[in-house]
């Protein structure tokens, strides 16, 4: 498999003589692959994230996507967090319009512009709501808005912190079928966090299992292997996804406590 983003021997220690957050987590990731990154709090998972956003430097080791070393911020990778970050005082429109005239002021003109937010919003099903403002909208609403402004700026690599976490059940079923239609869609590649065991069964290619911190590290790595388009229905009862499942569960509540047997 050739690599698109390349993570190398990152290690991380915030303070002189305390512990590593994160130690030797090399992982290498191909175009349009879709990487679920779990494990218990504490074990880095956002740490590492940060890191491929170029929010925080590694101690050692890099990041390199598509031949270029990641040591900023920079709008080829587009982060989501569990709290949407919108300007309140902005329309949906308005806040997915701020992103694109910051990537594309000089590539496109004002009224293409207009049209890829349409369109990006238009995405999500958020278009009939681009004139609301965050305070008249749902949580999942102005996670969908939050998405469309991630995928306007174009990124190579989108990063997705949790996105659903602070979501109702419903509703975040309703944005895991709409992230795996993007991704079948677009073929953008993922890099998600999550603590739920389906949620990275369900959406991902591959499974990182990270071990518990201090020195948090990857103890393996699942290759879920299911066909794609995926349907959340036909799989419940599905034979590999009922053993995806259960090896992701076994390393969370059992080999994590030993990360020399999950290595």
């Amino acid at each position: 498999m050739s690599s698109f983003l390349e993570i190398s021997d990152v290690g991380i220690t915030f303070k002189k003589g305390t512990p590593a957050v994160l130690h030797k987590v090399d992982l290498h990731v191909a175009r349009g692959e879709y990487i679920a990154i779990i494990g218990h709090s504490g074990c880095g998972k956002s740490t590492l994230l940060n890191i491929v956003a170029g929010l925080t430097e590694a101690s050692i080791g890099g990041v390199v996507l598509d031949g270029r070393e990641i040591n900023s911020p920079g709008p080829d990778r587009a982060v989501v967090f569990q709290n949407h970050s919108l300007l309140p005082w902005l329309t949906c429109r308005e806040n997915v319009r701020l992103a694109v005239d910051q990537v594309f002021r000089n590539k496109k003109s004002h009224a293409e512009r207009d049209t890829w937010v349409d369109e990006n919003l238009d995405l999500v099903r958020m278009l009939p709501h681009a004139d609301k403002r965050p305070g008249e909208i749902s949580g999942g609403m102005k996670q969908r808005i939050g998405i469309a402004r991630a995928l306007a700026m174009q990124p190579k690599v989108l990063l997705l912190d949790e996105p659903f976490g602070a979501l109702d059940a419903l509703t975040r079923a309703h944005l895991q079928d709409q992230v795996m239609e993007i991704h079948h869609r677009l073929g953008t590649t993922i890099l998600m966090i999550t603590h739920d065991v389906d949620e990275a069964v369900l959406l991902s290619d591959r499974i990182v299992m990270m071990t518990n911190g201090p020195a948090a590290t990857i103890g393996e790595i699942l290759t879920v292997g299911l066909p794609r388009p995926r349907d959340r229905l036909a799989l419940a009862d599905d034979a590999r996804f009922i053993t995806a499942r259960a090896k992701v569960m076994a390393f969370l509540y059992a080999r994590h406590r030993n990360p020399a047997q999950a290595a």
